[in-house]
């Protein structure tokens, strides 16, 4: 009987070349990966419009979210082109380069829903396809994918396409910020799971301060795309296709054993270790497809069996609520630099920095407390830091306190995000894993699509009505998430059997005898 238990090959392995050529390339791609960094610093930029048209005509004004001049008064026709003012943060902008509108805010809301619509379509049939063809494929088409919707953004502005262009950059950042969390959870030992979750986002925040710091040296929209993007998802790709091994975890669940038995050996070759004759043994076993194999692998990727039984659809309606909480609790917070009246370029660098003290905070007590305790505190204070934020007095003082709160609930948002895409991949199982994360960030996404609307439609009815929604609902979140098993220091499950009784004797029983053949 041949049995092989992917963690405990990973830790006789060790720690060595090949974990940590992983772990930088993959924190490299959640650096310049953009499911928003490509519009934020532009589309809240303060640029002041000037209507350049014949100096015989005086008469320019902005109507209906439009720059128009008028002759003598009566006929009113759009302006050929703008010019900026001195007061402009930017050169040129998105607006400008792609001829649409003066005015930004309608313009913010649409192509954050057209975003969401394209994270949707990641959550929705991305996911589908890294369970199916593997991690590493996935990866790699996703990258090239942003390529060229960087490569149009860059070299072909027109206003008429720009929205399918969004939803593509969409789908295309969150598969791979998706697959590269998978991956970490797959490939890097138990105890430093927390730690590379946790470091992703952190790299992820710092591309928002470093989206800041470029368009402030290049203020213009071609060069930001250039230095920003183009160049960076450029050498992404040649990393992903020539350092980038599959998952050895999705390999075995798939039996594709040939694949696994040059991926360990490359694994214990790169990082110095000798290969005992048993792991050998086994390998080849598995690779001669040999009758004694007793691995049973569930190839089956249909997602309705996650639900198939009643604790485990509870786990999944509870993991949509975390994610649909931190999905409007993040966007809603870092699309907002006009609440607190600061430049672009300070707000965002601000609101990258937020997520250091962020990782900090999660990746400690994940790994002292556990994820159920951490999630739960960082819905709590996120929640509490957004219902002081809107309960303070206007003045100069309660301003600041106020801007205090706000960053404050915008880090647990942050640390939140690092919980449950940890707790998700650890919850879920290999052959499926990419699947059960899709379904709950897809339902979360989709929640999101309308959120812009539903917010407007809150503030009518009382102006901090929607920052109390978003608490409240936290709150809520983070109270039900107790059900939900605690995974720290568990072997992850690797087929549904092991998912369905994942935190019983049962499930320690499956995963011991995985472990029998390996142990000396």
């Amino acid at each position: 009987m041949v049995q092989i238990e992917i963690d405990q090959l990973l830790f006789m392995a060790g720690m060595g070349r090949w974990n940590y050529e992983l772990i930088g390339i993959l924190l490299l791609i959640c650096l310049i990966q953009s499911p928003f960094y490509t519009f934020i610093p532009f589309m809240f930029a303060k640029i002041n419009y000037m209507c350049e048209v014949d100096a015989y005509y005086e008469n320019v004004t902005f109507s209906n979210n439009q720059c128009l001049y008028s002759i003598n008064g009566s006929q009113w026709i759009d302006c050929p082109k703008f010019r900026f003012l001195p007061s402009s943060e930017f050169k040129t902008s998105y607006v400008s380069e792609f001829s649409l509108v003066c005015t930004n805010e309608p313009l913010t809301e649409h192509l954050m829903s057209a975003l969401m619509i394209g994270d949707v379509i990641a959550s929705c049939i991305g996911t589908f396809l890294m369970d199916a063809f593997g991690r590493r494929k996935f990866l790699i088409f996703n990258t090239i994918q942003l390529f060229l919707v960087y490569t149009y953004y860059l070299f072909i502005p027109s206003e008429k396409y720009i929205w399918i262009a969004v939803i593509f950059d969409g789908a295309g950042s969150l598969s791979i910020y998706m697959v590269s969390s998978i991956l970490l959870t797959e490939c890097l030992p138990l105890h430093l799971r927390a730690v590379g979750t946790g470091a992703a986002e952190a790299f992820s925040g710092i591309g928002i301060t470093f989206s800041a710091i470029i368009s402030f040296l290049f203020p213009t929209w071609k060069m930001y795309q250039l230095l920003r993007c183009f160049i960076p998802i450029a050498i992404a790709i040649f990393l992903a296709i020539f350092y980038i091994d599959e998952s050895p975890r999705w390999l075995l669940e798939n039996s594709k054993y040939e694949r696994l038995e040059t991926t360990i050996i490359r694994v214990f070759n790169k990082n110095n270790t000798n290969i005992p004759k048993i792991v050998r043994d086994q390998l080849h076993l598995l690779k001669a497809g040999s009758e004694n194999t007793n691995i049973k692998t569930e190839n089956n990727i249909r997602f309705w069996l996650l639900f198939r039984t009643f604790k485990t659809a509870i786990y999944m309606i509870i993991l949509a609520m975390c994610w649909t909480f931190c999905v409007i609790a993040f966007f809603g917070l870092i699309f907002g630099p006009e609440l607190f009246n600061l430049s672009s370029h300070a707000f965002f660098v601000l609101n990258g920095l937020s997520e250091i003290p962020a990782c900090i905070f999660a990746v400690y007590f994940l790994n002292k407390v556990g994820r159920k305790f951490t999630n739960l505190a960082s819905f709590l204070f996120c929640g509490l830091s957004l219902l002081l934020s809107v309960s303070i007095s206007s003045n100069v003082f309660w301003n600041v306190m106020r801007l205090i709160f706000a960053s404050a609930s915008k880090m647990f948002a942050s640390s939140s995000f690092i919980v449950i895409y940890l707790w998700t991949g650890e919850l879920m199982p290999t052959n499926m894993r990419g699947i059960g994360m899709g379904i709950t960030c897809g339902f979360a996404r989709t929640i999101a699509i309308g959120f812009p609307e539903l917010i407007k439609y809150l503030q009518k009815i009382w102006t901090p009505l929607p920052v109390l929604f978003i608490a409240v609902f936290g709150i809520i979140a983070g109270i039900c998430s107790l059900i939900l098993p605690e995974t720290m220091g568990e072997l992850i499950p690797d087929n549904l059997t092991e998912y369905e009784c994942f935190g019983t004797e049962g499930y320690k029983k499956l995963k011991t005898e995985r472990q029998k053949l390996l142990s000396n």
